[in-house]
C-alpha cells in the first residue's frame, strides 16, 4: 500500500498534468473560434453580390405585380362600368 506522501505526490502529479491538458484544450479552442471568426467574415464577404442580385429580383418582381394589381383593378372597374374603354 502506497503511503500518504506517496499519494499526495501522484495526486499532485496528476493536478499539474490536468492542468496541462486543460491549457492545450483552451489555446486549440482559441484558435478554432478565432478561425470560424474570419470563416464568418468571408462568407459575408462573398454572400454581399448575391444578396444585391436577390435584392434586384425583389424589385423587379415587386415591379410587374404593382403594374399586374393595376391592371386587375383597372379590370374590375371596367367589368363595373365605372371606366370607359
Amino acid at each position: 500500500m502506497a503511503t500518504n506522501e506517496a499519494l499526495l505526490e501522484l495526486i499532485n502529479q496528476t493536478r499539474e498534468e490536468l492542468a496541462v491538458v486543460r491549457d492545450n484544450h483552451l489555446h486549440h479552442l482559441a484558435e478554432d473560434v478565432g478561425r470560424i471568426g474570419t470563416d464568418v467574415e468571408v462568407i459575408k464577404e462573398r454572400l454581399k453580390p448575391i444578396e444585391k442580385h436577390v435584392e434586384s429580383i425583389e424589385d423587379i418582381i415587386r415591379s410587374y405585380a404593382q403594374k399586374g394589381m393595376i391592371m386587375v383593378v383597372a379590370g374590375a372597374m371596367a367589368g363595373m362600368g365605372y371606366v370607359s374603354m
